[in-house]
């Protein structure tokens, strides 16, 4: 056993977090291997393009949500996970990034079976259970889960098993730190994540030996939630269909990839640079595009977004109600802005359903 304090610097949070990013980039980047051959070879596969996408979302929904959480801004009231559909995901990415082993799922829960909280946080917690024990198994691991009540609540259990060699006994006390591991190789720090992760779902982890296998037994237990019926969601390409958005940035390539991105969800969009103080052409400008939303960075390099609010709080009231800040910094100040202002605030990488749900609140507000 030794320890690791190469990530002391970051903190123990951000360590975990490039570590589970790491997997997941290892992932994104063989898919688009595989597209790049394939249209060498003079065929499209719009399958793997798919599934590259859907595993960037992925990835940009881990960082946001990290961010938040640190941010301590709370995961939305509605936020649902769908149980099986995140554990089918990562057992197939778990296969497609390990040596070849056995995977077998045994579930006796319903289909729509679901938890509270972040889905990202989730799929960090089983993906680094399901590498580790695809990492070590001789040949087999099997996925488990059954509903078990605990202190009162009723939950699912997870259990992730292995026919490998277990954990050794000196290693189990200190399991799930940061800074310990033992000799097999890695960095020590997916254990320590996928506690910290199940912890903010409000669920418990811990490791046992294993009853079938006869390896190791990790074991998850989360909180169930009645899952509410499923709405369709419209098509990509109408999420922002009739809305017209103010799009203010410093970058120019960032304004141009973002107004492309919402153009192709159905938005019209006014990109503006800040280029000077701000004046009656630029209010002009902004009134004339009758925005349902501003989304507004609050970092413009010289300038900054929340003095942009302010000035159009005092010159244009409805406007300022209209805000949205997007920010890719991470800390409490994100959290003043949106209480000083009244404003919703949202992340960069842009999420789709997080815009969505930011641009319904202030039309709703200026309505």
């Amino acid at each position: 056993m030794r320890n690791t304090t190469d990530f002391a610097a970051l903190g123990v949070a951000s360590a975990e977090l490039m570590h589970d990013m790491r997997g997941l980039l290892a992932l994104v980047d063989a898919r688009m291997t595989l597209v790049l051959a394939e249209m060498r070879a003079g065929r499209l596969a719009p399958t793997e393009l798919e599934v590259a996408l859907a595993e960037h979302r992925d990835l940009s929904a881990m960082v946001a949500d990290m961010a938040d959480a640190i941010s301590h801004r709370p995961a939305p009231g509605d936020a649902s996970i769908r149980l099986l559909e995140v554990v089918r995901t990562e057992i197939e990415r778990a296969v497609l990034g390990c040596p070849p082993v056995d995977v077998e799922l045994l579930t006796a829960v319903p289909e729509n079976t679901a938890v509270a909280g972040r889905a990202s946080f989730l799929r960090r917690a089983l993906g680094n259970l399901l590498r580790n024990a695809c990492r070590h198994a001789r040949s087999r691991v099997r996925v488990g889960l059954d509903a078990e009540a605990r202190g009162g609540r009723d939950g699912i259990r997870i259990a992730v098993e292995d026919d490998g060699c277990g954990v050794a006994q000196v290693l189990r006390a200190n399991l799930f730190h940061a800074t310990v591991h033992g000799d097999h190789g890695g960095s020590g720090l997916g254990l320590a994540s996928a506690a910290w992760v199940v912890a903010q779902l409000g669920g418990e982890i811990g490791y046992r030996d294993g009853d079938e296998l006869g390896g190791g037994c990790f074991e998850i237990w989360l909180p169930t939630r009645e899952m509410k019926r499923k709405t369709i969601p419209p098509p990509e390409e109408q999420l922002l269909a009739g809305h017209s958005l103010v799009l203010v940035d410093d970058d120019p390539a960032l304004l141009r990839l973002f107004t492309q991105l919402l153009g192709h969800v159905g938005a019209r969009v006014l990109p503006l640079i800040p280029a000077g103080p701000f004046d009656d052409a630029w209010l002009d400008a902004v009134a004339r595009a009758r925005p349902d939303a501003i989304l507004l960075d609050i970092n413009l390099g010289a300038q900054d977004g929340f003095e942009i609010w302010e000035w159009l709080h005092r010159e244009a009231p409805d406007l300022a109600e209209r805000v949205v800040f997007v920010s890719g910094a991470i800390g409490e100040n994100l959290n003043e802005v949106a209480d000083r202002t009244g404003c919703p605030v949202i992340g960069k990488p842009l999420d789709l359903v997080q815009l969505v749900r930011a641009v319904g609140k202030v039309t709703v507000k200026e309505r």
